[in-house]
């Protein structure tokens, strides 16, 4: 899970959470919001069993970032090949003004389709 701050004085419309070069991976599910709570890691099912309450409201395809405002990135995906894989996550975001910008995650994804899959395998 990685999380977006706003560190400008203005609020930012987020309107897309997307892989950058996915292979095998597709987004079933990704949202924004606070979290108190630990979410990183790999989960069987979705949404995970020991997961915080997640509610409904900041579910959609937009979410406001205020100014100094931190939110989690939440996203879930299901490996559609013996292994998934993207390069990053990306997130896109524009000003009040309408200008449009991408921010790149560092987090790569690597999402084995079943358990029989070995770390050789992955190599």
């Amino acid at each position: 899970m990685d999380t977006a701050t706003n560190t400008g004085d203005e609020n930012l419309l987020v309107d897309g959470i997307e892989l950058s070069n996915p292979k095998g991976l597709e987004v079933v599910y990704s949202s924004m919001r606070e979290i108190d709570g630990n979410l990183i890691g790999a989960q069987t099912a979705f949404p995970p069993e020991n997961a915080p309450e997640l509610s409904a409201d900041a579910d959609g395809d937009e979410w406001l970032i205020e100014p100094g405002e931190k939110l989690n990135v939440l996203i879930a995906v299901e490996p559609t090949a013996s292994v998934g894989t993207a390069d990053a996550i990306q997130i896109s975001y524009q000003t009040p003004d309408g200008d449009k910008y991408v921010a790149t995650t560092t987090t790569s994804i690597v999402v084995p389709n079943n358990t029989s899959t070995t770390c050789d395998d992955l190599s």
